[in-house]
């Protein structure tokens, strides 16, 4: 029986003009940094924890300088006769970006979606079990959080206890206008399971998350006000002159 996470961050800019004209979003990070890898696995139950795509052990950390960042954590607990069984799993990583460049205001959505499942059993009804995760990502400068997706409380942070099992599909998106500046894309991954002193076989906890919850970022230009400003006037001068020419026609006609 396992917990199994993955999250998938994936992060790309998109602009309405040339990347020479809008730089947009660019890595000051060379590689992502992982502020936390831990697994913690009961005496009767299991625990792991990687970080990137290629990862198939506990305690890997790959591709750290790929765009994208994979987090995986599993945990799981088994009635034990001698004591409660917990297990948990974490994965915390971080990476730092600027936007930078004309127009000065960038649009910067976060989005993603966390698939999977939990499950949770129990044959006594006094016995307990119960299976928890919990992901989110966020944007912040060097003061505060600007913004998130999941988080306490969300979709993306759930509990279930004996006997139930919970699917998983929540797809979702934040959004802020960011000037340009020096920010971060911060992520945490945690699973935790647990089962009450029992009986070998009474109860255990158990999630599987073998598809994925991933995480993007997109920057898009905002134009400057003195643009929005020149554009509306121009489009307020040629609606003047159309309607001068309709005017006009019209009075011929008439």
């Amino acid at each position: 029986m396992r917990h199994i996470i993955r999250i998938t961050l994936v992060v790309g800019t998109f602009s309405v003009a040339p990347v020479a004209a809008h730089a947009g979003f660019v890595w000051t990070d060379n590689a992502w940094t992982i502020t936390k890898l831990s697994a913690n696995a009961a005496d009767v139950g299991s625990a792991e924890s990687a970080f990137g795509a290629a990862a198939t052990m506990n305690g890997q950390i790959l591709n750290a300088n790929a765009d994208g960042a994979v987090a995986k954590a599993a945990a799981s607990a088994i009635a034990d006769p001698n004591a409660a069984s917990d297990s948990d799993a974490a994965v915390e990583f971080q990476r730092a970006f600027q936007l930078v460049g004309p127009p000065n205001n960038w649009l910067l959505t976060l989005f993603g979606t966390l698939s999977g499942s939990l499950d949770a059993n129990s044959a006594n009804k006094n016995v307990a079990a119960r299976s928890h995760v919990l992901g989110t990502a966020f944007i912040a400068d060097k003061n505060n959080i600007l913004f998130r997706i999941g988080g306490i409380p969300s979709a993306w942070d759930q509990t279930i206890a004996a006997n139930k099992t919970l699917n998983i599909f929540s797809p979702m998106i934040n959004s802020m206008v960011l000037p340009n500046g020096n920010y971060t894309v911060e992520g945490l991954l945690e699973v935790t399971a647990h089962v009450d002193q029992a009986p070998l076989a009474i109860a255990s906890a158990d999630s599987n998350f073998f598809n994925t919850m991933s995480v993007g970022l997109s920057a898009t230009a905002v134009p400057e006000p003195s643009t929005l400003v020149m554009s509306t006037i121009l489009f307020a001068i040629l609606c003047m002159v159309w309607s001068y020419k309709w005017l006009k026609r019209s009075a011929v006609a008439a």
